[in-house]
């Protein structure tokens, strides 16, 4: 089973992807703040999905150190935020991250965006 680690400030948003994800299967761990780079890579999880803008640190960021740190592909980086769809999407462009999602999203584009970088 293919493990994703979900970083977001908002519970709501939290609590739809884990609902999504798990439907489809996936193990799912959820967490409102940003743990530190190491405990995120011994987790080992095949997917991050990163809210750009977190208390105290840019999901880019951390998203760029994961990147720097991954072995092969793993983890997949997602970046999303309800912020311009524009800035994300260069955000996202600039650290090379796997993808990315603009809130609000639904639920089968989550899925179908998962299912292509896991697959």
């Amino acid at each position: 089973m293919k493990k994703i680690l979900i970083i977001d400030d908002q519970r709501d948003v939290l609590h739809l992807l884990e609902k999504t994800l798990k439907a489809a299967h996936y193990d799912v761990l959820c967490l409102q703040f940003v743990p530190k780079i190491q405990d995120i890579l011994q987790e080992d999880p095949d997917m991050v999905i990163i809210d750009l803008l977190m208390p105290g640190v840019a999901g880019y960021t951390l998203g760029q150190e994961l990147i720097n740190s991954r072995k092969g592909n793993k983890p997949r980086i997602v970046l999303i935020s309800g912020r311009n769809e524009d800035i994300l999407r260069q955000k996202a462009e600039d650290i090379k991250a796997d993808g990315w999602l603009a809130k609000p999203f639904r639920a089968d584009e989550v899925l179908t965006l998962v299912e292509r970088l896991l697959s």
